[in-house]
């Protein structure tokens, strides 16, 4: 019996529930080298042909964004650029542009991976921020700016008589010298494994187990290296806070190629991706894998999996023809919408032998 076309997706809907009375939350995520173009793309692919099948009951990118944080959008070589931007642009009196371009710069720094180097951008822009302020006459944003400096790093050295007016010199030294009369709270950072850099405002302080007295206000935290760092927590500080990072399973997602989680081992996988689901806040994830072969098919793999309680529901793999793009996997969401394929493309798979 074929269904009219009209009751399709509701259909959809249906046999996508695992209890016939909801649609389930579900996400598509890759998985495995993340920088390779091939598996992200699948991903984001696969999402489209789900939701044109199944429509709202599929989570898009924004979800990820929104709860794990978003990749970097510029480069630490642009970002230098704008800091010179924003000097010409103060240099020549032009404070409003010198202000939306500081303000643009700020937010984006904070998604670039920690680095020292990403400090000295950031800490540079809230004094050319603060400089900007004072000429506008916010002197109490100005203070305000140059205490979110200080409160990482107290040491930070005053700048030349070249590079500020004596006034504006003058009120950094007051602040760091400590106008800040707020007392001072305790943060203990801790993760699993211990040993983890600690960055605040991007800046390195320590590594974990670590605990140091803080000023009270709104930090951003990131554990790891550059090229193996956690979600970013943000904290408001107005007590002492501790705080306990799962520092082994952050750093296995990618922000910088979303929606991609590096791939595990075993169970060590399965539970990467229950954790994930679950930060996700979706019922289900449908996992995106490439193999390529030199001899025999190359396949793109999707694996749909229950999050709690964690299980394998179907898997099947669609043939790749080597060196041609994925334009479109219909086909492969057909059958996981539906558990059946009527393209010679798509091979279920067995649940048994298929990673997590």
């Amino acid at each position: 019996m074929r269904w009219p076309k009209f009751l399709r997706p509701a259909l959809a809907v249906l046999l996508f529930s695992a209890t016939g009375h909801a649609a389930r939350r579900t996400m598509v995520v890759a998985a495995g080298q993340c920088d390779g173009a091939d598996v992200v793309e699948g991903a984001k692919l696969l999402t489209n042909s789900l939701k044109s099948r199944i429509g709202d009951g599929v989570a898009d990118l924004s979800q990820w964004t929104n709860l794990l944080g978003r990749g970097p959008s510029t480069s630490l070589g642009q970002l230098k650029e704008w800091l010179d931007s924003i000097q010409l642009d103060y240099n020549q009196a032009a404070y409003g542009s010198a202000l939306a371009k500081a303000t643009r710069l700020l937010d984006d720094v904070q998604w670039l991976p920690p680095s020292p180097e990403r400090w000295n951008i950031h800490a540079r822009a809230l004094r050319l921020m603060a400089q900007i302020q004072l000429a506008l006459k916010r002197k109490k944003e100005a203070m305000e700016s140059l205490g979110r400096i200080f409160r990482s790093s107290p040491d930070y050295p005053v700048p030349g008589e070249n590079e500020a007016p004596a006034h504006f010199r003058t009120l950094f030294e007051k602040i760091q010298q400590g106008e800040d009369d707020r007392k001072p709270v305790a943060l203990k950072v801790l993760s699993r494994p211990s040993g983890a850099q600690v960055w605040l405002d991007g800046n390195p302080l320590g590594k974990t187990p670590f605990e140091q007295d803080v000023t009270p206000g709104t930090y951003q935290l990131l554990l790891g290296s550059p090229d193996a760092y956690s979600l970013p927590h943000v904290l408001h500080l107005e007590s002492n806070t501790r705080v306990d990072i799962d520092w082994a399973f952050e750093r296995l997602i990618d922000l910088k190629h979303p929606p991609c989680v590096q791939e595990g081992e075993g169970k060590r996988s399965a539970e990467v991706f229950q954790k994930l689901g679950k930060a996700l806040q979706v019922d289900e994830l449908i996992v995106v894998r490439t193999e390529w072969h030199q001899i025999g098919p190359s396949w793109l793999t999707a694996t749909r999996l229950q999050v709690s309680p964690y299980k394998k529901v179907s898997s099947a793999g669609m043939r790749m023809d080597k060196g041609q793009p994925v334009l479109q996997l219909n086909d492969l969401a057909d059958f996981l919408v539906t558990g059946k394929t009527s393209s010679t493309r798509v091979v279920p798979r067995s649940l048994e032998t298929e990673r997590p």
